[in-house]
């Protein structure tokens, strides 16, 4: 592994002997009333070897291009070694000139040990360029080419190439540069458009030379927004009539239609939309396992090749996230409760049971914590522990705490759909007799839960259809087959299904699925009239994807129409970015920036002032203020922020004091805010925002000297994202 990686971010790693000798915790939890505390350890300094040092591409013929720069170069999980215990491999370093890092584990029957070292890749001659993680389109930046020499002086030709989306300024075409000299060229870049343009940079000396590529992401301006429009294919024909506004984009979106050739095209499609999701928390973590192995994995799609890295990463996560008392919360700093645990605990329990290496201490400590709990329980998170509580091995036979008898009619349709999987005799007949009753027909399909049109994000008929779906498939079949229709009819619309529900849409999928497929499958597309395009699925294939010309959409009604045979579903989606700001619904976002300046107050200790940007120079540090201001209470808030590219988020921000840090907290417990980084951009997740105004905030810092552009900052709430809001764009210059 690049060492860089380490220097930057701290590796939490169980070291063996620990891990077969470790402390027991006793459970006894103090506080202390100090609210500081220092960051950071010291460390061994590891034993670097200077190795592998190249020739520096000597002599002055055409230098070959360094484009290969991975952050892992080798990765052997078994060696064996000799009688000695000596092992040698061979292996070929790539293109970085840097400090690797070499761990090393291994074990004879009765012993085992481990070791990290070091050594670096060098070269007499190299050449490099500083960019940024990404650009926006618009962004300028003054940056630079550094060159160094081990060689005696010589002059040194400069050229660079790059695609059409980049443009870059004056420089130099030659220099010269002294024996020993680190020679530093200012250089600017400007990102015209949007895309992935290459960067490739050559410096050719008369005693060595040097080249490197690399891609330069170029992200567009505005918000990203997705329209979906889905409909059932019969009879092998399919129409679907969709609107297209241009003016919504700033640039002309991408447009692609899927066709799925039976009710399997559908679930792997969900599988890989799991696969690919972003973030990480117990609940997400959780459901992506769950859905990955809701079905076995065809060979065909690329994705399925490293799903049992990903699973066996994911239960990793979940130790990581689990908490002392053997419970789960959202994230690893706030409390456990019981829907986390009981949902992360049937992930482990899913992932052993499908062969994977799962730990029996943390599932052990996730019972322990389920059966201690028994006060303030939501009824249908208990229930759904019990149910749990049965699948990891536990005899469920006192259900008297739930009076099923006494609540039955008030009983949530969740909480019916749990019991019964767990109850037994006549307490079982009673609760799926009342679950019967309570399935709610809308055509030829039924579903399940609970809808306020004055509380939307209080919606929960798609999970409650989910797990009485479940607790019917076997005793009453049709019903389930028509809550499983409402299911899939909703799963492919426009309404928005997170990740709990897609898991345990999911957990549904082997009992629905189709083992059948038609052995021709020809299609022919037309749209608004026009044949677009005509092909076949592959044999082994379940879906196609279609690019479709936007430029051949009409502003307003379109319509494609299908005509072939065995095509089950046709869905059109049109992605890209907005050209103004999308409507908000419920919540309103506002956001500022402050340049932070250390005062000393009356104690004598450094706090920090807020000033208005009039300037901005790298080293600048920044505070954000995001402004959230809502009508009711809201759980689990995300915030997609822009950030300018030439700034960098400050991720150990708990040094900063500020004169005002009480304004605009109206609640008696501070907001929990979970930092993460995405696509190179910040992600906030807030525990709960209280009615009225919330300020979340995070600090940046200047690092480049140029003219950014800053996306809108998007709130949502993330089990119902049509509760939203959108802060204006702003722009930003620094100079040297």
């Amino acid at each position: 592994m690049d060492q860089a990686i380490f220097d930057i971010s701290w590796q939490w790693w169980e070291k063996i002997y620990e891990h077969y000798y470790q402390n027991l915790y006793n459970r006894v939890y103090t506080q202390s009333s100090w609210y500081e505390y220092f960051y950071g350890q010291g460390e061994t300094v590891q034993n670097v070897r200077p190795q592998f040092k190249g020739n520096g591409r000597g002599g002055a013929g055409e230098p070959t291009v360094r484009k290969y720069f991975p952050d892992t170069l080798l990765w052997m999980p078994s060696i064996k070694t000799n009688q000695q215990g000596e092992a040698e491999i061979e292996f070929t370093c790539p293109d970085n000139l840097a400090s690797w890092r070499v761990e090393v584990r291994a074990n004879t029957a009765d012993e085992f040990g481990e070791s990290v070292i070091n050594f670096r890749t060098s070269s007499p001659f190299a050449f490099r360029v500083e960019l940024p993680p990404f650009l926006s389109q618009g962004d300028t930046i003054q940056t630079q080419m550094t060159l160094w020499n081990e060689y005696p002086k010589q002059k040194v030709r400069l050229e660079a190439q790059t695609g059409s989306e980049i443009k870059i300024g004056t420089y130099p075409p030659e220099v010269e540069i002294d024996a020993n000299q680190n020679l530093v060229i200012p250089v600017q870049f400007q990102a015209i458009e949007a895309g992935l343009p290459y960067v490739r940079m050559y410096a050719r000396g008369d005693l060595a030379g040097d080249a490197i590529e690399v891609t330069q992401k170029v992200k567009p301006r505005g918000v990203e927004i997705e329209q979906f429009f889905t409909t059932f294919v019969s009879d092998e024909k399919g129409r679907l009539n969709f609107t297209y506004q241009p003016e919504m984009f700033n640039h002309p979106p991408q447009v692609e239609c899927i066709l799925y050739r039976n009710l399997n095209g559908v679930f792997y499609q969900i599988m890989e939309d799991m696969y690919y999701y972003p973030y990480g928390c117990t609940e997400q973590t959780s459901s992506r396992i769950i859905s990955l192995l809701s079905l076995p994995l065809p060979d065909n799609l690329e994705w399925t090749k490293t799903v049992p890295r990903e699973i066996q990463e994911g239960i990793y996560q979940l130790y990581a996230l689990q908490h002392y008392d053997g419970g789960w919360g959202w994230w690893n700093l706030d409390d456990s409760n019981v829907f986390n645990t009981s949902h992360a605990l049937l992930a482990l329990i899913t992932a052993r049971e499908k062969g994977y290496l799962v730990s029996e201490n943390s599932i052990l400590q996730a019972k322990s914590y389920l059966m201690s709990i028994n006060k303030d329980l939501v009824p249908w998170e208990k229930a759904m522990s019990y149910y749990v509580l049965s699948q990891v091995g536990e005899k469920i036979t006192d259900l008297t705490s739930f009076e099923i008898d006494k609540r039955l009619e008030r009983m949530d349709v969740k909480e019916l759909a749990w019991l019964s999987l767990v109850a037994q005799g006549k307490a079982q007949q009673s609760l799926l007799k009342e679950l019967i009753k309570r399935a709610q027909p809308i055509g030829d399909a039924v579903f399940y839960g609970y809808s306020n049109p004055e509380k939307p994000w209080e919606d929960d008929r798609f999970l409650a259809t989910c797990w009485a779906t479940l607790a019917l498939n076997k005793e009453n079949r049709s019903i389930a087959e028509k809550s499983f229709l409402w299911l899939l009819r909703n799963i492919q619309s426009e309404w928005y299904i997170n990740t709990i529900e897609k898991a345990y849409f999911m957990k549904l999928a082997l009992l629905f699925q189709e083992e059948s497929m038609v052995s021709k499958t020809r299609y022919q597309i037309m749209l608004n009239s026009e044949k677009t395009t005509e092909g076949q699925f592959e044999s082994d294939s379940f879906s196609k994807k279609i690019d479709l010309n936007g430029e051949k959409l009409l502003s307003g009604e379109n319509q494609l129409e299908l005509f072939g045979e065995g095509v089950y579903l046709m869905t059109v989606k049109i992605r890209g970015f907005t050209s103004g700001l999308p409507p908000s619904s419920q919540i309103k976002v506002s956001k500022n920036y402050w340049k932070l300046k250390p005062i000393k107050n009356e104690e004598g200790n450094f706090i920090f002032t807020k000033e208005a940007i009039s300037s901005l120079q790298p080293g600048d540090e920044l505070v954000c203020e995001i402004l959230i201001e809502s009508p009711h209470q809201f759980d689990n808030l995300v915030i997609e922020d822009g950030m300018a590219a030439g700034f960098e988020l400050i991720r150990n921000d708990y040094v900063y004091q500020l004169q005002d840090d009480r304004a605009h907290n109206n609640s008696d417990f501070p907001i929990y805010v979970n930092k993460k980084i995405y696509d190179q951009l910040p992600v906030l997740f807030v525990s709960r925002i209280e009615e009225g105004e919330n300020m979340i905030r995070y600090y940046l810092r200047v690092r480049d000297a140029g003219s950014f552009y800053v996306r809108p900052t998007q709130a949502y709430l993330m089990y119902f994202p049509e509760v939203r809001g959108y802060s204006k764009e702003h722009e930003f210059t620094s100079g040297r």
